[in-house]
């Protein structure tokens, strides 16, 4: 994690959308993982503002640990693809998002970028955030407090805004990552005609 301060906050969809994701699993899994995680309560009442980053990496980090890496990725993906839907539906205006989609994404994808940065609060607590417009265009963030192997939540957010917004075959490619030993989490904007699915990649599991 990165060095906690007075900013090291995160929007609570973070925490929402992963409880969502694993309240679907079924039995007792999700009232399991806020345990351990520390942050039972909020199951009974979601946080309606922001969260300290100390609590939404305690639940990132128990996802990670109590399942089998495969489900773990796909069980953050599709937490951080709810969160980035969310974005869209509630933080976004519509007039916004029709200018963006009006646009090639040439166009787009720069005026995007500027804004996740604008707003890097929602995905970055107190790590710092650094896009590239220009040539190979990636957002970085030096000190994720957020860093998982992979980083899959931070992968499904991303996607979800750009799809939708600038062009739906764009994908991150995870290049640099703060849990493997590396300074900053990079992401790496490219375009393929074989989209990211986690749910032929994964098995999500059920439990009976």
């Amino acid at each position: 994690m990165g060095i906690v301060t007075g900013d090291a906050l995160i929007g609570p969809n973070a925490v929402i959308q992963l409880g969502d994701v694993l309240a679907a699993l079924g039995g007792t899994k999700q009232r399991s993982v806020f345990s351990t995680a520390g942050i039972l309560p909020y199951l009974t009442s979601p946080p309606a503002s922001m969260i300290h980053e100390a609590e939404v990496f305690s639940l990132f980090q128990t996802v990670w640990l109590q399942f089998p890496e495969t489900e773990a990725l796909a069980i953050m993906y599709e937490a951080g693809n709810k969160t980035g839907d969310y974005i869209l539906h509630h933080r976004i205006p519509g007039a916004a998002q029709k200018v963006l989609k009006a646009l090639p994404a040439r166009l787009a994808i720069p005026l995007l970028l500027t804004a996740i940065q604008k707003h890097a609060w929602t995905f970055a607590g107190s790590g710092s955030v650094k896009i590239k417009r220009c040539g190979q265009a990636s957002i970085s963030i030096c000190d994720n407090p957020l860093a998982l192997p992979g980083c899959p939540w931070h992968l499904g957010v991303f996607e979800a805004l750009f799809r939708r917004l600038t062009d739906r075959y764009l994908v991150f490619k995870h290049t640099h990552c703060c849990a493997k030993g590396d300074d900053f989490c990079r992401f790496e904007i490219s375009r393929q005609m074989v989209l990211r699915n986690p749910n032929s990649s994964f098995e999500m599991p059920v439990e009976t």
